[in-house]
Parts: C-alpha cells; sequence; structure tokens
C-alpha cells in the first residue's frame, strides 16, 4: 500500500482509494496523476491499495479485498491489508473509491448511505443513474464502513479517455473548494438481490434496463465467477 498526502493540510477532506483490485488499472491511472501534482490540492489523500495484486494483474492474492472489511490483525494478505486501508481512511470528509468494470456502463456511483456527503458527490458526477446497495450488500465492503463513501465503477473503454480522469479531477477539486453543488435529478436503483450463475439473460439484456421483472447491475462484470451481478427491484426518479 502506498500513501500520498498533501502536507499543507493535516486532516484530509477527501481520500481516493485506488486499486483495491489489481485487475482494475482506471485506479491506477487516478492515483498517478494525482500523485504528480498532490501539492495543489490541499486536504487530498489517495490510497494505492492492492499492490502485489496489480503488479500481478490479478483482481486479489487470496481474498477479494473489497469483500473483507473492516479487515484483521491477523489472517490473509487482504485480510490483513484491509484493516491497515481502514486506519490510514481514518475520519476523512469525503471517501472515493475508483473501480473499473467491462459491463456496459459508462460510469455509476455506488452508495449503502444517502445523505448529505454521498449526495454531493453524487451530484459532482454526470451519471444519471445512482446504484444504492441494500446495507447486507456493503458489511464486507469499504463504502459499507464510512457514511461518506462512494464507489465508482468506470466501465473500461470509458476510462480510457481523457474525460473519464477529467471527471475525477473536478469532483476533488469540487470538494477541497468547499463548492456549493446544484442538485440534479437521478434514478435511483434500489440494489437488493444477486443474479445468479444459473440465470440466463438474452444477448439483448442491458443494465438498469427492466429485464425478467429486475433491473441488472453490472451484469457482464467479468470479474465476477460466482454471481452474475446484482438486480434492483425497482428504481425512483428524483433530485437528491
Amino acid at each position: 500500500m502506498t500513501v500520498i498526502k498533501n502536507l499543507k493540510n493535516n486532516k484530509s477532506i477527501v481520500t481516493v482509494v485506488c486499486c483495491l483490485h489489481g485487475d482494475e488499472i482506471f485506479g491506477l491511472r487516478v492515483f498517478e496523476y494525482f500523485q504528480k501534482c498532490i501539492q495543489d490540492f490541499s486536504g487530498l489523500k489517495i490510497i494505492l491499495a492492492n499492490e502485489p495484486a496489480l503488479r500481478a494483474k490479478k483482481r486479489f492474492i487470496t481474498h477479494d479485498l473489497n469483500r473483507v472489511f473492516p479487515g484483521q490483525s491477523r489472517g490473509s494478505y487482504e485480510q490483513v491489508l484491509a484493516q491497515r486501508i481502514m486506519k490510514e481512511i481514518g475520519q476523512t470528509k469525503y471517501l472515493l473509491d475508483i473501480h473499473t468494470t467491462t459491463a456496459d456502463i459508462e460510469m455509476t456511483p455506488i452508495v449503502t448511505n444517502l445523505n448529505h456527503n454521498t449526495k454531493k458527490v453524487i451530484n459532482l458526477c454526470n451519471s444519471k443513474e445512482v446504484a444504492k446497495m441494500k446495507k447486507t450488500f456493503g458489511t464486507k465492503a469499504l463504502i459499507g464502513q464510512f457514511n461518506s463513501g462512494v464507489s465508482f465503477e468506470f466501465n473500461e473503454q470509458y476510462a480510457k479517455q481523457e474525460l473519464a480522469l477529467r471527471g475525477v479531477i473536478n469532483m476533488v477539486q469540487a470538494l477541497l473548494s468547499g463548492r456549493i453543488v446544484q442538485k440534479k435529478p437521478r434514478k435511483i436503483f434500489y440494489i437488493n438481490s444477486i443474479i445468479s450463475l444459473d440465470e440466463s439473460f438474452s444477448r439483448a439484456a442491458r443494465n438498469f434496463i427492466r429485464c425478467k421483472n429486475i433491473y441488472p447491475f453490472l451484469l457482464g462484470n467479468k470479474s465476477y465467477k460466482d454471481i452474475k451481478g446484482f438486480a434492483a427491484n425497482k428504481y425512483v426518479r428524483k433530485q437528491i
């Protein structure tokens, strides 16, 4: 784990966690950008999390890191690392967790809590959809440990565009500046179940489009080995 912070402000306002999964390299691109110009972002801390998995180009070494939080002092490599990450994040005001997916989405924010801080983060991004995971799905995930946590799933092709990186930079700048953020209408999908491996879908099935009485989410993510994705039973459209 590599941690870099702006020394002008001892208190972290924004913490960006990159590469919980070693095969999701957009996080590395984000980390490398802020590493080069960290002096311009007072109050920012960036964490490059699972470096051995990143070097091995694998999702994880022994356990999926984003499924073992809050971690433990004795255990597998990822279980110990999860505890170290928790301590490093501490009392940050905003937590941004960067991921990459093969699913047919552009970029989608994921939360376990919809509160003032997470709503502000969401309203700084362009996604029209928000995935609100039920609490039990977040008990072992990083964002489930913090009230201010927001994960972002970037499609691997979209992540190659300058627009993707620029979106993260603009978000961080706005959060650090304390700028007032305008509320925007979003479709909030309430994710309450998983899609099992034996569930079949046509090739025309798309994320967030109703199919078989559900709204699929992260359907087509090739990193999942035990499920096909997640499902929402409903969505609401409202300003948040």
